[in-house]
């Protein structure tokens, strides 16, 4: 019986993967292909084109998105951190009917979709002149991923001793003192966990940016990718933007698999404190 279970669970796994690794293959094979090949997209070309990563490369727009969504994502996911960790600190230590209001109000604020809230959202950045600014974008994109961020932090702050406050409170130590320089490196598990969720969510993002950012000098990396698939110079070219596609999804992808080992780390040390 125990083999047969482990076997299930390895057929089972190698099914999950292979479901989830679909699109991907799906879409490099595209991307290897030449614009006349409509054969089967789970078959390999017969010959590879590798002619459509360079011309990717060559387009200046995709290096100007990339530079782009780079910065929107390490300005949104630096407030997001900082802010939702500095808020968490001092709700987990207050404990009073306000500090328990304030997690409700943020538990309720999560359960509203983003869409929702989008015609306010932009009325609200017309009027504050954040339309087509990049800074803007990163301001809102933190707006919406702070909530999530303090739950979080709230959840594990909860299993930091509270001696920790005490000790640096009679060495003379400030609050942020305290906060940056004992706590915080007590949050390094949860924060890098945060750091994945809130990089690979502002990279992804498409509502928001394909909103505020008219400006085709000011696109993200997913809009730029968005256009590939339109069109390219008038003409529909799936080979190249499917291209141009594997090349967005790389950096996230790296990012990912090298900082993984973090999110279950901090799972772990969640459920042991």
């Amino acid at each position: 019986m125990k083999k047969r279970s482990i076997a299930l669970c390895w057929i089972f796994g190698i099914l999950i993967i292979a479901i989830t690794a679909l699109p991907f293959y799906v879409i490099f094979n595209l991307s290897i292909r030449t614009i006349n090949d409509l054969g089967s997209k789970l078959r390999l070309p017969s010959n590879f084109n590798w002619s459509n990563y360079s011309a990717a490369f060559s387009d200046i727009s995709l290096w100007r998105g990339f530079a782009n969504s780079l910065a929107v994502t390490i300005m949104a996911v630096v407030l997001i951190i900082l802010l939702s960790s500095m808020a968490a600190y001092g709700l987990s230590r207050a404990r009073t009917r306000l500090s328990k209001y304030i997690r409700t109000v943020n538990l309720t604020v999560m359960m509203f979709p983003a869409v929702t809230l989008l015609v306010g959202t932009y009325s609200l950045m017309v009027s504050m002149k954040l339309v087509n600014t990049l800074h803007g974008l990163a301001l809102l994109t933190a707006a919406t991923g702070i909530p999530a961020a303090l739950f979080l932090y709230s959840s594990f702050m909860v299993s930091v001793p509270r001696d920790l406050d005490e000790a640096a409170e009679i060495d003379g130590a400030g609050i942020l003192t305290t906060f940056f320089r004992i706590i915080f490196p007590q949050l390094k598990s949860i924060t890098i966990t945060q750091v994945i969720i809130s990089a690979i969510g502002c990279w992804n993002d498409y509502l928001m940016p394909m909103y505020l950012l008219q400006n085709n000098k000011k696109h993200t990396l997913i809009l730029v990718i968005k256009s590939a698939f339109n069109s390219f110079n008038g003409v529909s070219n799936l080979p190249l933007a499917a291209a141009t596609c594997v090349i967005g999804l790389l950096p996230i992808i790296v990012f990912y698999l090298c900082l993984q080992k973090y999110i279950i780390k901090g799972q772990i040390e969640g459920i042991s404190k």
